[in-house]
């Protein structure tokens, strides 16, 4: 029987990076690749989507074709079933990139999936955030109100996600301390399983 792993993470934290360098050192775990009806951005590969529209978004959820999907400014984001399947029948386990909301509804699905949530350190929120900041694609608001609070010191007010609904929370200003957990994490779950 499959694993289901999910990866969580609050903003600041690059959950992406963690997951595609994880996945790449296991033969037997599969990333999920998630449906979204958000247009491709221009500037990079978007590797971890399948864009679709809005309409065969919606006739997948009337068919119950997800394990999990939910709406964020605007555009849909799920993941289809098929994935867990495909990794079942080729006696793999597979790694999930999901917010709190998507954690939750796969937990309602697969009650012993394991959720991991990554939490960024201050300096890692913080630089991330600034970054993002400049991206021309943002809301003015955004950068004309975040970058001078962050610049300022003044603390980000954010969703945090509930640490007690995860099975293992990380803290870590470094993708590569992030990886390594996340690797250590699953070693352990599949040697309790086995």
């Amino acid at each position: 029987m499959s694993i289901v792993f999910t990866i969580s993470s609050a903003f600041g934290t690059d959950r992406s990076s963690v997951a595609t360098l994880v996945c790449k050192l296991f033969d037997d775990l599969d990333l999920a690749v998630q449906y979204t009806t958000r247009p491709p951005m221009e500037d990079r590969e978007d590797t971890e989507f399948l864009f679709t529209s809005r309409e065969l978004f919606e006739e997948m959820i009337a068919r119950e074709e997800f394990l999990e999907y939910v709406t964020v400014l605007g555009n849909y984001y799920g993941t289809p079933t098929r994935c867990l399947q495909q990794a079942r029948e080729n006696g793999k386990d597979i790694l999930i990139q999901v917010d709190d909301v998507g954690m939750a509804q796969i937990k309602q699905k697969v009650a012993d999936a394991v959720s991991i949530l990554i939490l960024p350190g201050h300096s890692a929120q913080r630089k991330r955030i600034i970054g993002s900041t400049t991206d021309p694609r943002l809301p003015s608001l955004v950068r004309e109100v975040l970058l001078p609070s962050l610049q300022q010191g003044v603390p980000l007010p954010s969703h945090m996600p509930n640490t007690t609904d995860y099975n293992h929370v990380i803290v870590s200003d470094r993708v590569e301390d992030s990886t390594k957990r996340v690797i250590a994490i699953i070693r352990s779950e599949r040697a309790r399983r086995s």
